[in-house]
């Protein structure tokens, strides 16, 4: 009987360690799945904070320029600075710049412009090849097709201003 007892001391012990061993590899894993979190958010702070300074770097620079003795024409949309020693004048340069400038507000409305201008040659198009069937089948024109002549002919004066839409 003691025997029985000593083995059953001696497996009671063995399934001790063991499970003292999965506790112990349980908190090892929930360490390492913490570090990796832990690692991820200080990375994403390590960057955000980078952005910051590059922002802030970049504040600090722009308030130099300006409060700097020579004045430095600047475009507002984009940055591009113009210094005193730019060949040419300054505002000549800043000028032809905001013409070019990718951020200037301005692109936008140009390529609606464009996208308009394009609809406007396909609709003249159907306009023309209309006035070319009416000529072959003598067939009056379409009052659509002479609406868009007299808009495409007669285009509105640039010099005329329109009342502001208020």
């Amino acid at each position: 009987m003691a025997a029985d007892v000593a083995a059953l001391l001696d497996a009671l012990a063995a399934e001790t360690d063991r499970a003292e061993s999965m506790r112990v590899e349980l908190a090892m894993y929930s360490i390492s799945t913490n570090a990796r979190e832990w690692m991820r958010r200080c990375k994403a702070a390590t960057e955000r904070a980078e952005k910051a300074e590059r922002e802030r770097d970049d504040a600090r620079d722009w308030v130099r320029r300006m409060c700097s003795e020579t004045r430095v024409l600047t475009c507002a949309f984009c940055g591009q600075a113009y210094p005193p020693d730019t060949p040419d004048s300054n505002h000549v340069m800043l000028t032809a710049h905001v013409h070019i400038c990718p951020e200037h507000p301005m692109r936008g409305a140009e390529m609606e412009r464009d996208a308009a201008r394009a609809k406007l040659a396909k609709v003249a198009s159907v306009a023309a090849s209309a006035h070319v069937w009416a000529h072959r089948t003598a067939a009056p024109i379409p009052a659509w097709v002479a609406e868009i002549d007299a808009a495409i002919s007669d285009p509105p004066d640039a010099t005329t201003k329109t009342p502001a839409a208020g």
